[in-house]
């Protein structure tokens, strides 16, 4: 009988799978070696908390595996939902070991997104054994996503005004992870200003217009992770 369902990730590349060129495989971290973890500032295992933090947009390898078992097993991954789903398997293999014992690998990937946040991967033994149907779980894995925030309004705003009246400027992010966010205005002269903080994800900006000012004004919010969000803003003169 199974006695262990193993689980362990690697980091396929360091850049964002979405938007990168690079096909280089690189595995950063075995997470079940806890001795040997290789801290990095993107991929980084805890084994207390068994968090596995990670950022969007990068591509994930789940490895479950059975090291023995007699009969053999099956082995199923259960990865969050979401509404695209992108969940590739790789291999799903079953060989003999010297004693006569049978190993199973399931290796899926998958591109990671927010949707991933707060939520749990673990790996799935099966075992019929007679009559008796056996199931066994591995260790679970918490998703910490880091993830960029993005405009509340998913079209252009418009505000019409004349030249030299005091206005105000307001900018919503949803929300991120981290959730710290730090504000520019960048104006259609290129011109940067800081604005001001309503709250934790809102910004607004003061400004008397001149006729440089006029066109698309670009709210741009940043948290730790470098992940970027911009709301633009279309001042017409009128």
């Amino acid at each position: 009988q199974m006695k262990m369902v193993e689980i362990n990730a690697k980091l396929l590349s360091q850049f964002d799978s979405l938007n990168s060129h690079h096909n280089t495989t690189e595995i950063i971290s075995y997470i079940n070696d806890v001795e040997h973890q290789h801290h990095h500032s993107l991929f980084h295992y805890d084994s207390i908390s068994k968090k596995l933090r990670i950022r969007e947009k990068q591509t994930l390898r789940i490895q479950c595996f059975i090291q023995r078992a007699l009969p053999e097993s099956i082995l199923h991954v259960y990865l969050p939902t979401e509404p695209k789903s992108n969940h590739r398997v790789e291999r799903n293999t079953t060989l003999i070991n010297e004693d006569k014992t049978y190993r199973t690998l399931l290796t899926t990937t998958f591109v990671v997104t927010k949707y991933y946040h707060k939520k749990r991967i673990y790996c799935e033994g099966n075992q019929k054994i007679h009559d008796n149907n056996y199931k066994l779980l591995s260790d679970g894995l918490e998703m910490d996503v880091s993830f960029a925030p993005t405009c509340h309004t998913t079209f252009v705003s418009y505000f019409y005004t004349g030249k030299n009246r005091a206005v105000n400027l307001t900018c919503q992010m949803n929300d991120a992870n981290p959730h710290r966010l730090n504000f520019t205005w960048i104006l259609p002269s290129g011109q940067k200003r800081i604005g001001n903080l309503i709250n934790a994800t809102t910004s607004y900006l003061t400004i008397h217009p001149s006729i440089e000012d006029f066109g698309t004004i670009r709210c741009r919010a940043q948290n730790d992770f470098s992940g970027i969000g911009e709301c633009d803003i279309k001042m017409i003169l009128g």
